[in-house]
């Protein structure tokens, strides 16, 4: 793996569904997940060869938009007609 270390983004790059899996839901397990959402064209990721892999500032940059996303929809005052229908 030393040849990649010459790859100027080797320390931001997760390499496999296992290690986008644990960045993104905490468990390498979870590499079913990942599969789906790439299926579905979910999340941002790119392949090298047949290894499925991602950026970790991007996968961090569309955390951070689809939180944005959220929280706009959320303050749209016709989204939530009456407080109790969120509780």
């Amino acid at each position: 793996m030393d040849q990649f270390r010459a790859f100027p983004h080797y320390g931001d790059t997760l390499r496999g569904a296992g290690a986008i899996a644990q960045y993104l839901f905490g468990s390498r397990s979870d590499r079913r997940r990942v599969y789906y959402f790439v299926e579905k064209g979910a999340i941002p990721v790119f392949r090298v060869g047949v290894i499925l892999c991602a950026r970790k500032s991007t996968l961090q940059a569309w955390v951070e938009a689809q939180e944005r996303r959220s929280c706009a929809e959320w303050a749209q005052p016709d989204s939530v007609q009456n407080v109790s229908e969120v509780l």
